[in-house]
């Protein structure tokens, strides 16, 4: 066998080992109730394999913009002013910009912002797919979840029921 092959099947044996060795400590820690699942925009764009822009923080302000120039309270002035801000890699750009857009919405209790999420987030579906049965998995064995996404794509797919969510 080459040198080269030989190199090739040690690192996977290794990264495969590895893998073992964290896929045994995951399960210890959730075991022990010391693994949390901290889910983020990601799990919600794979949830709907990325169909959704509006799932992802910057497609959610970008949506936002669009919907606050077509209710009249947003000028379309305004919102190619935040542009720049949008499509910067800057957090404190994209945060302004979400501060901007929220505002002009009425975040956080407003009744437009309130509508403009709800059009948004309510017919979201996720897919039957491999991070579904990954989150699935996750539930099952008991590990408890914690999520600052607007969408109900965990509550959907573990089947709780949330107040007030058909």
């Amino acid at each position: 066998m080459p040198l080269a092959t030989r190199k090739s099947l040690g690192r996977a044996k290794a990264r495969s080992t590895a893998d073992g060795e964290a896929i045994t400590q995951l399960k210890k820690s959730a075991r022990d109730g010391k693994l949390v699942a901290v889910i983020g925009t990601g799990v919600s764009m794979a949830l709907t394999d990325g169909k959704n822009p509006a799932l992802s923080w910057k497609g959610l302000i970008e949506n936002g913009f669009a919907y606050g120039v077509t209710k009249g309270k947003i000028t379309t002035t305004q919102s190619a002013s935040w542009k720049n801000q949008l499509n910067s890699n800057d957090l404190d750009d994209l945060l302004g910009a979400a501060e901007f857009m929220g505002r002009k919405l009425g975040a956080p209790d407003g009744d437009l912002y309130a509508r403009w999420l709800e059009t948004v987030f309510k017919n979201v579906e996720p897919l039957d797919n491999e991070m579904a049965r990954a989150v699935r998995v996750l539930h099952a064995a008991g590990v408890p979840f914690c999520t600052l996404n607007y969408d109900h794509l965990l509550a959907r797919i573990m089947q709780l029921r949330l107040a007030g969510v058909v």
